[in-house]
């Protein structure tokens, strides 16, 4: 009776065992929820994207008018390749769309659309994505994103921006960095409208080609008109300064606007030229209250402004003066004085780094940035060198300034012209041809200016004393 109990039992488990092999054979039935997740987006068709980015572009801030058609045609092009509208059939709508207004409507799209690797990376969400409150996909972040913001890197400032570009956004109206603050607004904005990510996936995508390098000095430098080459803007603008008789070498009106050219082409040259280092400095000395810093201040237009930086600490081994260096476009020396030491070692070593390493905020290596600044100095005092090797200094005493504020300057004259000399002389380069002039002061030219310095060298006591009660004896003495 226990063998026949015990081949039961043995039986009973046995097909037990087979019924849970059965059951674990057999394809599981998927949850409603996961068979929604897997069930395949609906593909849009181009004229359905069209459409849907003629909706968005009603909302944008910014509008198809004069001054603006470029700018316009360029994000409307963006907006139907990145959504994914067919190339050919898309261009035939832009070219209807705006071509009657600007010829360039074609052009301009076809060169959008050389960016093959942005062809549908955004999403459009459609009716009932996202109700289970899953993460969101890449591609329908991106989409959201890129709807309602713009963003790139400022490779000057070495941050990453954004600005809104909807009719009725509150926030971010203007070119803003995007900081702890912005992005977790971003972020709660992105949640209480069902765009399910994680803070650290859409800092991410902020700081990936989503955000393409802007330079905002080359966007400004292209946008001029060209150069009528009659008209010496930059001649006029040097004739602002009254330069005051001293009887010192080369200290002319005429030289000073010499010198201001160089150093004003060469400076925009290092805007936009990584291989090139604006290594002289422009010193205004004279009294107080002549406009010497608001000179400087005014010679970027007002949208660049925020470029300009005024240090007056005169602490230059410090990193701070660096990220000026790597993040500003015009670095002014306020009160500048005479250097010693270290102090003088590092300044002139840290005006000619044509690249600077550093640690930059989010980032987790150093960075290696570009010195884009040109630098100027002012000074109440007239003695303010002490060093034979000055050629960088190109020192000038100033009598009075004509007010910026009260006469605007004439930006768009000044830079084409800087643009157009700049571009001949690299042309003549290129070329193997020789230059009349260059941006740079040649070798001859920095003797001059180091013998033009001597006005401006600090006294010093036992030279002078020696000068005086001793001199070289004649021949015959």
């Amino acid at each position: 009776e226990e063998v026949e109990n015990f081949e039961k039992a043995t039986k009973q488990q046995e097909e037990q065992n087979r019924k849970r092999q059965t059951e674990a054979e057999k394809p599981r039935k998927k949850s409603p929820r996961k068979q929604e997740d897997e069930t395949p987006p609906k593909t849009l068709t181009t004229e359905e994207i069209l459409q849907y980015v003629d909706k968005l572009a009603e909302s944008w801030e910014e509008r198809f008018e004069e001054h603006h058609h470029n700018s316009y045609v360029v994000r409307y092009a963006t907006f139907c390749l990145c959504f994914g509208a067919e190339k050919e059939e898309a261009v035939k709508h832009m070219a209807d769309k705006f071509g009657g207004e600007y010829a360039d409507t074609e052009r301009v799209a076809r060169e959008i659309y050389k960016h093959t690797e942005r062809l549908g990376t955004w999403k459009i969400r459609q009716q009932g994505d996202d109700e289970q409150k899953r993460y969101t996909s890449m591609r329908a972040l991106l989409g959201w994103l890129g709807a309602r913001y713009e963003m790139h890197h400022n490779t000057l400032s070495n941050q990453y921006e954004v600005r809104a570009i909807n009719i009725g956004e509150k926030l971010y109206l203007d070119w803003t960095e995007v900081d702890t603050r912005v992005s977790n607004s971003l972020f709660v904005k992105m949640e209480l409208e069902n765009i399910c990510t994680t803070q650290k996936k859409l800092d991410t995508v902020i700081r990936s080609n989503f955000s393409p390098e802007f330079n905002p000095m080359e966007e400004y430098l292209k946008s001029l008109p060209k150069w009528d080459r009659k008209t010496d803007y930059i001649a006029e603008l040097a004739h602002r300064v009254t330069v005051m008789q001293t009887g010192g070498y080369r200290h002319t009106e005429e030289d000073f606007a010499y010198a201001f050219k160089k150093w004003l082409v060469n400076m925009v040259v290092c805007w936009v030229r990584p291989d090139v280092t604006n290594q002289s400095i422009m010193v205004f000395v004279g009294k107080g209250g002549i406009f010497k810093t608001t000179f400087f201040d005014h010679l970027l237009p007002p949208h660049l402004r925020k470029y300009f930086a005024n240090d007056s600490t005169g602490d230059y081994k410090n990193k701070d003066f660096l990220q000026m260096c790597a993040s500003k476009a015009i670095v002014c020396l306020d009160e500048f004085s005479c250097l010693r030491g270290k102090n003088l070692d590092s300044f002139k070593s840290n005006i000619t780094k044509r690249n600077i390493s550093m640690r930059i905020p989010y980032a987790e290596w150093d960075c290696i940035l570009q010195n884009n600044a040109g630098f100027c100095a002012t000074s109440n005092e007239v003695h303010i060198i002490d060093d034979d090797e000055n050629r960088r200094f190109l020192i000038w005493r100033i009598e009075k300034i004509k007010s910026p504020i009260d006469f605007p300057f004439n930006y768009e004259g000044i830079y084409s012209q800087a643009v157009a000399l700049a571009q001949e002389v690299i042309e003549k380069r290129r070329r193997g041809e020789p230059c009349d002039w260059v941006y740079w002061f040649t070798k001859e030219e920095n003797e001059e200016i180091q013998r033009h310095n001597l006005y401006f060298r600090v006294n010093n006591y036992i030279a002078e004393r020696i000068n005086k009660f001793y001199r070289v004896p004649d021949a015959d003495t």
